[in-house]
């Protein structure tokens, strides 16, 4: 890729240049869950189709989500946090960052990966606020 020979980057006066977001699952959110349970924990009750089904459902689910974040394409992650930072607590938003994570970013356009789900601990997510015009 070649780089350009003019860029500019425009920031705002009095805004970060990053902005961060934790980002942890519910409480009470098992250590482990299934796609069975975490489906069964976001619609409030026990989901009952087939293994395979709620595999499918929650790669659907998880694909309509990205699409409605206003999330960049691509941030990075980091576990460290501070206690001002924003926190948010939803399933399907944790569901999102954890499966579409590869090593320390997440990528909104990647294809889940339901066994990342997992692996539940919070994620600190870092947003680039600057945006670049050439």
């Amino acid at each position: 890729m070649q780089i350009p020979r003019m860029c500019f980057i425009f920031t705002v006066p009095g805004r970060p240049l990053v902005r961060r977001l934790l980002l942890r699952p519910p409480a009470g959110w098992p250590k482990r869950p299934s796609p069975r349970r975490v489906l069964s924990l976001l619609d409030g009750k026990e989901w009952e189709g087939t293994r395979q089904e709620a595999e499918a459902e929650l790669r659907q689910r998880i694909q309509a989500m990205s699409r409605v974040l206003d999330w960049p394409r691509l941030c990075v992650v980091s576990e460290d946090h501070a206690d001002w930072e924003p926190v948010v607590e939803d399933g399907l938003a944790w569901c999102v960052a954890a499966s579409k994570r590869t090593g320390n970013i997440v990528l909104l356009d990647r294809e889940p990966n339901l066994e990342r789900i997992t692996e539940v601990k919070p994620m600190v997510l870092h947003f680039p606020e600057r945006r670049c015009v050439r």
